[in-house]
């Protein structure tokens, strides 16, 4: 995810309040305004998504359902717009992560013990003071920087000056923050057991998962065993996944077996994911250890996890020469 437009979008509901994420339009001119150096699409994605509504369906969704509400929403967005669905996944990660952010903080007296409850008016201007804060803290490490390269012409005195400045600045900086967040939980609640597929590849292995032809390189017809598709994600959580997949041949026929082919499928994979970034994970194979049973052409290959489509990318298999058969 963009950290740098995320944190923009929460600069905009801190100094607008949460009902700003109801006016697209406003959104967009902000966005335009404060990230214009970021992609276009990834602005467009969440302006996209204000409009069809999905901060609403997103809270008016249960917690623990809403990692599968956000790849429904993604790819909701992925059909209709055409969209990448991988960006589709980021922007709904970012609205779902700002949700959890804007939802109503508790706060306690300390005195009585009594739970105060701050207007979003409040919160915002909070949030406001804060940024103002950390953006006075940042110009006043610049200028110790400054300080940093200059001390070579400055006398003992003034090093001790530097020194004294520096040890303000610290002991400002753990002052405010313990005045800020000792007046409202600043907790962030990321969505949970939510994962993006950003890549797919494809190589060919024989029997014992062997690499023949690594992801990447050309497929040859009379070479093929088993193809292998690897997919690259991103992922919150670490747990076992079964995802379904589906070869489609050059015909336009999806490749099976009626006796371990689920129902419009080719096979199913359960393994096991790792939270990260970037992270790779290789399907089990489909194909014969004595033969090949890929004619060269263009196949389409599909993965699944439950009724959502993570990625689909076509493969080429090549025959003898390097070529594609005429089909």
């Amino acid at each position: 995810m963009n950290t740098k437009l995320f944190e923009t979008v929460k600069r905009i509901v801190a100094e607008h309040g949460e009902s700003v994420l109801d006016d697209p339009k406003r959104v967009s001119d902000l966005l335009a305004e404060l990230a214009s150096d970021e992609p276009k699409p990834q602005r467009n994605a969440i302006v996209k998504s204000l409009e069809y509504g999905f901060v609403q369906e997103l809270k008016n969704t249960p917690e623990e359902e809403r990692a599968e509400c956000q790849l429904r929403l993604a790819r909701q967005l992925n059909e209709e717009e055409g969209l990448d669905l991988a960006l589709c996944g980021e922007t709904l990660e970012l609205l779902a992560r700002e949700l959890a952010i804007t939802e109503q903080r508790k706060t306690v007296c300390k005195a009585c013990g009594t739970e105060i409850k701050l207007s979003r008016e409040d919160i915002g201007w909070l949030d406001g003071l804060v940024a103002k804060k950390e953006a006075e803290v940042a110009r006043m490490a610049t200028e110790v920087d400054e300080i940093d390269r200059i001390n070579y012409e400055v006398t003992e005195k003034f090093e001790k000056r530097k020194m004294a400045l520096i040890v303000a600045i610290i002991l400002g900086v753990v002052v405010f923050s313990l005045y800020g967040y000792s007046i409202y939980d600043t907790g962030r609640k990321a969505p949970k057991n939510f994962f993006v597929v950003t890549e797919l590849d494809f190589g060919n292995t024989d029997f014992d998962w062997n690499w023949t032809n690594e992801p990447g390189s050309n497929l040859m017809s009379t070479e093929m065993r088993y193809l292998f598709p690897e997919i690259t994600y991103n992922s919150n959580f670490d747990g076992e996944v079964t995802f379904f997949i589906k070869i489609i041949d050059p015909s336009g026929e999806i490749m099976s077996n009626d006796e371990i082919s689920p129902d419009g499928f080719t096979h199913t994979s359960s393994l096991q994911m790792n939270s990260g970034s970037g992270e790779l994970l290789r399907f089990g194979g489909w194909g014969n250890n004595e033969t090949s049973e890929y004619p060269a052409g263009v196949y389409t290959v599909e993965i699944w996890y439950k009724d959502v489509l993570l990625i689909t990318r076509e493969v080429t298999i090549h025959d003898s020469e390097g070529n594609q058969e005429d089909l």
